[in-house]
């Protein structure tokens, strides 16, 4: 059941209505008890309005006499309008009650109608941003780099991006990647020195190495400390 299935306002000095004083003195309370449980059942009905036929069957499940029932329509607090019967000011505020909610779900559509088309143009425009990133071009590279050498410098970005040190442009990125290849003369070896270097004393970018640091060209081993081959570390997982 919805929270206001049944909801209806009246008045809360509805028992001083000069119709409810004279139902109370013909009737006693038990008309007016009456009264509101008629006025319920017309509140769940889809129209407000109940047929003159079922009066019979409501005066049956209430336990009241007919004769009291007809004092609601002597009261003028119930009219019939050939085969039914309705509550005039239950009528006229349940009319007004569908007239505002009609009004609110109207506005409400609108409102989600105005979301949606905020949400439609907010996508388009993120969609036209990736497009244009993916169509940025990546700079034309002038130098060789060895392939192992951009296997390092792979995770040489993953430590920047952990320290949230990202490079900004891809031409920076390609700029370090040229500086990593000159100071290493492309050897794979060196270029793994000089990241490492750059990792254990917190560098935001890369040095050459110094002389007695740097490895030969025979292949020396690195100095001890210093990770190993990428092959040689893979073969190693293995």
């Amino acid at each position: 059941m919805s929270k206001d299935a049944y909801y209806f306002s009246h008045d809360s000095n509805a028992r001083n209505d000069v119709r409810m004083i004279k139902l109370r003195r013909m009737g006693g309370l038990e008309c007016v008890g009456l009264f509101w449980c008629i006025i319920e059942m017309l509140r769940e009905s889809k129209s407000y309005t109940l047929d003159v036929v079922t009066i019979e069957d409501i005066c049956y499940e209430l336990r009241i006499d007919v004769a009291k029932f007809e004092l609601l329509f002597i009261c003028e607090l119930l009219t019939q309008n050939d085969d039914i019967f309705y509550s005039k000011s239950l009528m006229e505020r349940m009319v007004h009650l569908d007239k505002i909610r009609e009004q609110r779900a109207i506005a409400g559509q609108k409102g989600g109608k105005s979301k949606a088309n905020a949400k439609q143009l907010l996508s388009k425009k993120r969609k036209e941003k990736e497009s244009k990133i993916k169509k940025e071009k990546v700079p034309k590279r002038n130098f060789e780099v060895h392939p192992r050498i951009e296997i390092v410098f792979t995770k040489w970005l993953e430590y920047k991006q952990a320290r949230r040190e990202t490079y900004k442009t891809p031409e920076s990125t390609e700029l370090a990647l040229k500086k990593l290849v000159k100071f290493s003369d492309n050897d794979p070896h060196t270029a793994k020195l000089i990241i490492e270097d750059a990792m254990s004393n917190n560098y935001a970018g890369f040095f050459e190495l110094k002389p007695n640091t740097k490895p030969s060209r025979g292949g020396a081993k690195a100095p001890p400390g210093h990770f190993k081959d990428v092959e040689t570390e893979t073969i190693t997982r293995k």
